[in-house]
């Protein structure tokens, strides 16, 4: 059974969602039904209700507040507390990676939602969509690991910050210099 933990003055309480599904279809970084379950949408959508509800029911009890800050806005904000020390080279690297992250998907990306699919399909579309600097040709792949690592390094700095809560999916994925992945 999936259900949302509810912690209040170091007491839990569960509420059931109404889905059970088999562990191995959970996954424990994004804390979702992984897509190898057949209603992963239906059962996720349901989860992110709940959530939503339970939001709303205790911001305005004045219990807690939210702070569900996405990639982009992390980032704009790292960027900004970057350039206030004048590294303006290391600005510019996270800047062009937020400009090849919105020309893959929108600004409404969560930490969570990245994961090993993303990974592959953001390296494929810095490989075939996004044509290097006065060149027709794309990428090298060692820019294209670069952006990667850069990506990484963001993801790093939010959770030991705090800001997200999960695992770096990377760390279970190696670049290699020639683009290659392996588990």
């Amino acid at each position: 059974p999936i259900k949302i933990r509810i912690t209040t003055n170091r007491k839990s309480e569960y509420r059931s969602i109404g889905h059970s599904i088999k562990k191995s279809d959970w996954s424990k970084s994004k804390k979702r039904v992984k897509t190898t379950n057949t209603e992963y949408k239906e059962i996720n959508y349901e989860i992110e209700k709940e959530l939503k509800t339970l939001e709303k029911v205790f911001i305005e009890r004045g219990m807690v507040s939210f702070n569900r800050t996405n990639v982009f806005e992390y980032t704009e904000n790292y960027i900004r507390s970057i350039l206030k020390k004048n590294k303006y080279y290391s600005a510019k690297r996270y800047k062009t990676l937020l400009n090849h992250l919105e020309s893959f998907t929108d600004k409404t990306l969560e930490f969570y939602d990245i994961d090993k699919e993303f990974l592959l399909e953001f390296r494929t579309h810095l490989e075939d969509k996004v044509a290097a600097r006065n060149t027709a040709k794309g990428n090298s792949p060692n820019s294209i690991n670069n952006y990667l690592k850069t990506l990484s390094s963001i993801i790093n700095k939010a959770i030991a910050d705090g800001t997200y809560v999960g695992i770096n999916p990377f760390h279970h994925h190696k670049c290699s210099i020639f683009g290659k992945w392996h588990i």
